[in-house]
């Protein structure tokens, strides 16, 4: 029993040896990939770390660009709506057509005659002579020389008055001053001529 039990002792105690070996290599071995995960799951937390604030960093810009979108956005509101002011546009006045009608009334106007004569010269010109009381055709020329600043020369006979220069014309020779009567030659003296409204003589150089 004795070398049963010694021939069973060496073998069992290299079995537990390179038991205890191969235990302790697997353990060291366990410790090395314990050591080597928590080695990376140490990087893998610093990665997610550094993701966590690029995310932080990247949710900031994105606030920012959606709060300047939104400023310039009350910035394009606040613009338009100054452009598109609503214009009050004045009603004009009512025109109204006030129709007015005017009545004329003509007077007939008569023209009332003057109580005048026509006294022509010729080479000197015509004038309107008012008449007086008792008027002829020498009374008649005397007014007309006299208002119109014509030189008139006469000589008195019995028979009457015989006219010698008017207006600084002479007679020459056998020339005299003699008159029409309403387009008649008159037969008479100027002084026996009478002369009435709107009667005309014409006073022209003859000759005899």
């Amino acid at each position: 029993m004795k070398k049963i039990f010694k021939s069973l002792t060496f073998p069992a105690i290299s079995i537990l040896l390179i038991l205890a070996i191969y235990g302790g290599l697997s353990i060291i071995s366990l410790d090395k990939k314990a050591s080597a995960a928590q080695s990376d799951n140490t990087k893998y937390d610093q990665r997610i770390s550094e993701l966590e604030g690029l995310l932080g960093q990247y949710s900031d810009k994105l606030n920012q660009v959606i709060a300047t979108n939104n400023n310039l956005s009350e910035q394009l509101a606040a613009v338009a709506n100054s452009k598109l002011k609503t214009v009050t546009v004045a009603t004009p006045p009512e025109i109204k057509t006030i129709t007015q009608t005017e009545t004329i009334y003509q007077t007939e106007v008569k023209q009332v005659e003057k109580n005048e004569a026509t006294v022509t010269i010729q080479n000197v010109g015509s004038y309107k002579v008012e008449l007086e009381a008792d008027n002829n055709a020498f009374t008649v020329l005397q007014r007309a020389a006299a208002e119109h600043g014509l030189p008139l020369t006469y000589d008195t006979y019995s028979f009457g008055v015989f006219i010698t220069g008017i207006g600084g014309i002479v007679p020459s020779g056998n020339q005299f001053w003699s008159f029409y009567y309403n387009g008649t030659f008159s037969n008479v003296g100027a002084s026996d001529q009478p002369v009435k409204k709107g009667d005309n003589t014409f006073w022209q150089l003859s000759t005899f």
